[in-house]
């Protein structure tokens, strides 16, 4: 995966996802985050020590009001949660319209060893958190738990890009918008790298020049020296 200091570009489906998203005009909204946002990293306990706990403890609060400020969150339709838990991705998700807990997943279900272990995990530290933050009471006891019917990955690293095509496609109200194949992916996966490298957030121009003016019959054409 290729870095630089303004922008993380992923180069393959192992996507690092880089940013919080919070759109006044969309019915959804996506906790995104490495690095720079622990709020799925918080639900899945990972702080190194209970030092740490705290600080993403405030962290995790401090983002979850802002997004509520940008947009009231108790009326979007469904909060997006993408996880990675032993290097796989997957969608958690709180779906407010038809009152559930969704786990949108390329690769495990409802009875596999992780959703075992996490299942839990991410619904009471979700819950414990937004009551810390005092939105509306949105009574998540009452919530079901749903692994709705999905396409999944055939490949051993495409869960990445899944759960980005999870979040850009998936419905409750039309499951059948969710309509794309494991063949889709390496086309998706191209997308993804372009939309990634020119998305606002990437202060890079050296990287979006070279990649505007390059020439792909010069680069085939080239000389290879010894």
């Amino acid at each position: 995966m290729s870095t630089n200091k303004n922008f993380k570009q992923p180069m393959s489906t192992e996507v690092e996802f880089l940013y919080e998203r919070s759109n006044a005009t969309s019915p959804e909204v996506q906790f995104l985050g490495e690095q720079s946002n622990r709020v799925p990293e918080y639900f899945l306990e990972k702080w190194p020590s209970e030092y740490m706990k705290n600080i993403w403890n405030k962290n995790v609060i401090k983002k979850i009001q802002a997004a509520d400020s940008a947009r009231k969150l108790h009326l979007s339709e469904r909060l997006n949660f993408p996880a990675l838990y032993d290097e796989h991705w997957f969608v958690f998700a709180v779906d407010i319209k038809t009152r559930n807990f969704l786990f949108l997943d390329s690769l495990f279900g409802e009875r596999s060893t992780l959703h075992q272990k996490v299942d839990d995990m991410l619904i009471a530290n979700f819950r414990k958190t937004w009551n810390e933050c005092n939105p509306k009471d949105m009574h998540f006891e009452n919530y079901g738990r749903v692994f709705p019917y999905l396409p999944k990955q055939k490949t051993p690293k495409d869960c990445g890009a899944f759960t980005i095509k999870y979040m850009q496609k998936y419905y409750t109200r039309n499951p059948q918008s969710c309509s794309f194949s494991s063949n889709d992916i390496p086309e998706s996966c191209i997308r993804i790298a372009i939309d990634t490298l020119f998305n606002d957030y990437n202060s890079n121009i050296a990287e979006m020049d070279f990649i505007s003016t390059f020439d792909l019959q010069a680069y085939k054409n080239r000389t290879i020296g010894p």
